[in-house]
């Protein structure tokens, strides 16, 4: 996790990308007991049809107060074969959760951490998503592909 964290920091430091969803995320370390609940499909940011697809299949994330983990319809890590549509690919498992830092985010004067959740599975990898807002209720943000495509799915807390 520390070189991916690394990897991120030199590449948002070098000012070759752009994430046009960075500033959605959480860059003030939240109290795990405000990331505790769950989380539901708000909207799916994809080319075309893809988007309603995707919208249409319950996608959910339950992340539980003992650690542990329910996904429903999520992104796996590993890249979907070509030709294959992205809601073909999405996968669901259970596992556990913790609290960590996916990500460095550069606001001009400095890279701050983003906070997220790292997943682990013995069902299924999947991808350490982002939490979005710096104040509780927060919320769930997946890149999908490279960052400058702006391509994401965001969830809301609903419980």
């Amino acid at each position: 996790m520390r070189g991916l964290w690394l990897v991120a920091v030199g590449v948002i430091a070098s000012g070759c990308q752009y994430d046009p969803n960075a500033h959605l995320l959480t860059t003030v370390k939240p109290d795990v007991r405000n990331v505790v609940g769950r989380y539901v499909l708000k909207s799916a940011i994809l080319d075309g049809y893809e988007s309603k697809r995707v919208e249409g299949l319950g996608c959910s994330l339950v992340l539980a107060a003992d650690g542990s983990f329910e996904a429903t319809n999520l992104p796996p890590w590993s890249f979907r074969p070509s030709g294959a549509r992205f809601s073909d690919t999405l996968t669901s498992g259970l596992g556990t959760w913790e609290l960590a830092t996916v990500a460095g985010v550069d606001d001009g004067s400095e890279i701050k951490q983003a906070w997220g959740v790292q997943l682990t599975s013995e069902m299924a990898q999947f991808q350490s998503p982002g939490l979005t807002g710096n104040t509780p209720p927060y919320g769930i943000l997946i890149t999908i592909g490279d960052p400058d495509s702006g391509h994401a799915l965001i969830f809301e807390k609903v419980e």
